[in-house]
């Protein structure tokens, strides 16, 4: 199994917060998903034909200045977020990059689904796009998480394109779990937009 996601990368305090959840999750319960990728808010999926450039494209324009706010936990599809709260011009964000990246937008807890204008590029995902921080996935159905969800709340953060690579079937992805930061843009306007060099789990 080998895709591309379009996602957030938390600023580091709040990875930091988030990283000791996971490492609490797996110490606790022996959840293993729970430490094969960063904490990452995944917004779509793309197809590997010309991913760059249409990651870059659906960034151009965009109103950065919003803010996202933790509200406790939620599985979507086996998978544990610490769901979000997006203010209105982060909905609007949202909105944009689902029309220009042909992915459903989810919607949190309670809203209804914000939808694109076309379908999934393809199937199957190892987890569903979801605008909140993926903690881990392939939860047994009478796991209750034994970390209570820490507050966090972000305004600053990085646009990313991370290939996730496994040798394992999409269902249990986080085997063998390989991921690579291809491309990374901040958010912010002061200093770089670009960051140097790729991030990856490779020792």
């Amino acid at each position: 199994m080998e895709v591309l996601t379009v996602c957030l990368l938390l600023p580091g305090n709040i990875e930091r917060a988030m990283v000791d959840v996971q490492r609490g999750l797996f110490a606790r319960t022996g959840l293993a998903s729970a430490m094969a990728l960063p904490p990452l808010v995944p917004l779509a999926f793309l197809p590997p034909e010309n991913a760059g450039d249409r990651f870059h494209a659906a960034l151009e324009g965009l109103n950065n200045r919003f803010t996202i706010t933790g509200s406790g936990y939620v599985v979507k599809s086996g998978a544990l977020f610490l769901d979000a709260v997006w203010d209105d011009a982060g909905l609007d964000v949202r909105r944009r990059l689902a029309e220009r990246l042909g992915e459903p937008a989810a919607a949190p807890s309670g809203c209804p689904p914000v939808h694109a204008r076309q379908p999934r590029p393809f199937p199957p995902h190892p987890f569903p796009p979801y605008p909140g921080i993926l903690l881990g996935a392939g939860l047994p159905i009478d796991l209750r998480p034994p970390v209570e969800p820490p507050r966090v709340r972000f305004s600053s953060f990085w646009y990313a394109l991370i290939r996730i690579a496994s040798t394992a079937a999409a269902e249990r992805w986080w085997e063998n779990c390989h991921w690579q930061v291809e491309e990374r843009i901040r958010s912010v306007t002061r200093g770089p937009r670009r960051a140097p060099g790729r991030e990856s789990n490779e020792r």
